[in-house]
């Protein structure tokens, strides 16, 4: 592959991006397209859909409260598209796949909790994410997008998706029929969870109003 393309920059100095723009710490570019990596199975995805997590924003905003980022890196972590190119034969993966990223591609089911890290995640700390029209990651950084989901509706799965699966399901205490969960807002992870929770309908059994004392 060779040619440009564009994508978005985290400005975290005020050096690259416009005062006057909506989102002032944010620089769309233009970049040379790279080779893939050699040293293993690297793919390239045309991304044609990325969403934006809480986390997201604290990136781009630079905020304390999470891992700090580097000037110029390329934020968020979820998105969705088709791979365009495969640097070596033996990959699992097809050029033309539908995938979706995997945010923390440095941490695999079966590894011990106690091992997680954070900061391997696209769009945090040093490693580019996917906004972007195209995105490089190793094989098994992502995974098969349902086909029965649109780019945008497969791009909200990783994080918000995720964590509410996990949750619900390989937590300590794995809910069960009958059992009552309580999510709190109404954000895409409390909404994921609704949808898993009741898989018929969308739309929770009961509403609480935090600002009612007496809840019935």
């Amino acid at each position: 592959m060779s040619e440009t393309y564009e994508q978005y920059k985290a400005d975290l100095d005020g050096t690259l991006g416009d005062p006057e723009e909506p989102f002032p710490n944010l620089k769309k570019v233009k970049v040379e397209a790279e080779p893939l990596p050699l040293e293993r199975v690297y793919v390239r995805v045309r991304l044609r859909a990325a969403t934006v997590n809480w986390r997201d924003l604290l990136v781009v905003e630079n905020s304390p409260l999470y891992i700090p980022a580097h000037q110029g890196l390329v934020p968020l972590g979820d998105g969705a598209g088709e791979i365009v190119e495969i640097s070596s034969k033996g990959s699992l993966w097809s050029v033309g796949d539908r995938v979706i990223t995997v945010p923390n591609c440095g941490w695999k089911q079966g590894y011990d909790v106690a091992d997680f890290d954070p900061v391997p995640g696209y769009g945090s700390s040093n490693v580019d994410g996917t906004l972007s029209k195209f995105m490089i990651v190793r094989d098994d950084g992502i995974v098969k997008a349902p086909s029965n989901l649109s780019w945008e509706e497969a791009a909200c799965l990783p994080v918000a998706g995720g964590s509410a699966w996990n949750a619900l399901f390989h937590g300590p205490t794995p809910v069960k029929p009958g059992d009552f969960v309580l999510t709190e807002g109404i954000g895409g992870l409390s909404t994921f969870a609704i949808q898993l929770e009741e898989a018929k309908k969308l739309g929770a059994t009961y509403t609480i109003n935090y600002t009612i004392v007496v809840w019935k």
